[in-house]
């Protein structure tokens, strides 16, 4: 099953129990927020140990293994269009694959995508659409008011890198402002490393 990643960032209802978990794309700073949110979620979820493991077959000498629930952490695509994931599935742990998009993972991920008890995340860099749902749900969170003007600006000037996009609205946030036109954005965004956006970096 496909997720938008942006949608798991903002905080909507989802059944977290599944049995895989494909954290994919080319922008590695959104791949890993989503890994971040999700690891402790599901350690909150149930009372895990987190495993890296050096590849499929590694996962594959391990099962029948008593003991605490696991979350095992596969970042190696070798292999994966060899196993047959349902020879991988148990109640016993989660599996989250970590894995930058490559011609390697193109059919286990269709095969992921089809599964009932998979989620797939794609990760890649935010366009003005995205940047305008985050921005929407920042201001309403934060109670911030924002004329058109430096709304748009504000959509103009955050990366689009989620990290770094996160940092800036950061900023704001840092600074408490409560009100946001065109002058005040510039201000902002014109901080230098000496300042106080030191603390995000």
């Amino acid at each position: 099953m496909k997720i938008d990643p942006i949608d798991f960032v903002l905080k909507q209802n989802f059944d977290l129990k599944k049995n895989f978990y494909l954290i994919s794309g080319n922008e590695p700073t959104l791949m890993q927020k989503i890994f971040d949110n999700l690891t402790h979620s599901l350690e909150n979820y149930e009372l895990v140990n987190v495993k890296d493991i050096n590849n499929i077959y590694s996962l594959l000498n391990e099962i029948g293994l008593f003991g605490k629930k696991k979350l095992y952490v596969c970042k190696n695509s070798k292999d994966l269009n060899k196993v047959d994931i349902n020879n991988l599935k148990s109640d016993d742990y989660f599996i989250i694959f970590l894995l930058e998009n490559s011609p390697k993972i193109k059919q286990f991920k269709s095969l992921l995508i089809k599964r009932d008890d998979s989620f797939v995340f794609d990760c890649y860099e935010m366009d003005r659409q995205t940047k305008t749902r985050v921005i929407n749900n920042f201001v309403k969170e934060k109670n911030i008011k924002i004329d058109q003007g430096a709304y748009w600006l504000l959509v103009e000037k955050t990366d689009d890198r989620y990290i770094f996009f996160e940092n800036d609205l950061q900023k704001i946030n840092f600074l408490n402002e409560n009100t946001l036109d065109i002058n005040r954005i510039n201000k902002i965004f014109s901080m230098n490393t000496n300042g106080k956006d030191k603390i995000f970096f």
